[in-house]
């Protein structure tokens, strides 16, 4: 009961007992430039039509089946099933009398495929095309930023950022704000949340306090050192080279004043 569309030319399916005809095209190679629906249109003919495709709208140069928006309206189609874009359209699109969507992908592969992940189940009606929403992941993907502060330790910012049910999710949690020169203990961190997550990727992008930099006005090797820092930091062009910086400073006043790595590699061997 399965058919593959395996051309770059629309063929057709047709279901009698449902009184609908389905249409679909394929990619011949990893690539596809040119409009898989350019000049296609559908019969008028008491038929309900539906197509397939692998494409994208609103690039004209793209190379996976870039569609237009006027395409989609001149195809007359009932309803076109897009793929391709990983992020959900959030429902239907219309095009002249043409409803089209993508669900997006079931699964999320990665931090950058981040939220609610499914499929969408259709029905249409005279009425016209209702989709619905169905989630499938059973991990999901998110990315948080905690920005930190004097009022609570960095455990409880935490938590207090989250949602309740984290449990069977992947976050990607990035720490700002500011902290002393030894930086976050990010291995304490992740012991301390480990059985809130399916998995966990914490990242320590705070800042020095300012009280530290202060010290740059002292008559010392550490001034000295905090002053040409601070200007290396002011000249920077970049946010890479900012956080660079920044854990440059702390290292130098870790060998200064005689303290370990403050920002040490963890458990896996990479660097924070």
């Amino acid at each position: 009961n399965v058919h593959i569309f395996d051309t770059e030319t629309v063929t057709s399916v047709t279901l009698p007992h449902l009184q609908c005809v389905v249409y679909g095209a394929g990619f011949s190679g990893s690539i596809c430039r040119r409009s898989l629906l350019e000049g296609f249109f559908a019969q008028e003919d008491g038929r309900r039509h539906l197509m397939v495709l692998h494409g994208e709208t609103g690039r004209e140069e793209g190379i996976y089946n870039p569609i237009t928006i006027e395409e989609i309206a001149q195809s007359k189609l009932d309803y076109l099933a897009l793929g391709h874009i990983h992020q959900s359209s959030g429902g239907c699109r219309m095009a002249g009398r043409t409803v089209y969507a993508w669900p997006g992908c079931p699964q999320g592969r990665g931090f950058d495929e981040t939220g609610e992940k499914g499929i969408f189940r259709g029905r249409m009606e005279e009425e016209g095309v209702t989709l619905e929403f169905i989630p499938m992941a059973k991990h999901r993907y998110w990315e948080q930023t905690v920005s930190l502060t004097d009022e609570m330790p960095p455990l409880e910012e935490i938590l207090s950022a989250l949602p309740q049910k984290t449990e069977q999710d992947i976050y990607r949690i990035t720490l700002m704000g500011e902290s002393g020169p030894e930086g976050l203990d990010l291995d304490e961190l992740q012991q301390a949340l480990s059985d809130r997550f399916y998995h966990l990727v914490l990242r320590d992008r705070t800042v020095l306090r300012k009280d530290v930099w202060l010290r740059a006005g002292e008559d010392t090797l550490t001034g000295l050192f905090l002053q040409q820092m601070r200007q290396k930091l002011v000249a920077a062009d970049t946010e890479q080279e900012r956080q660079q910086l920044q854990k440059a400073a702390r290292f130098g006043l870790a060998a200064l004043e005689g303290r370990e790595d403050p920002m040490p590699l963890g458990k896996n061997g990479k660097g924070r």
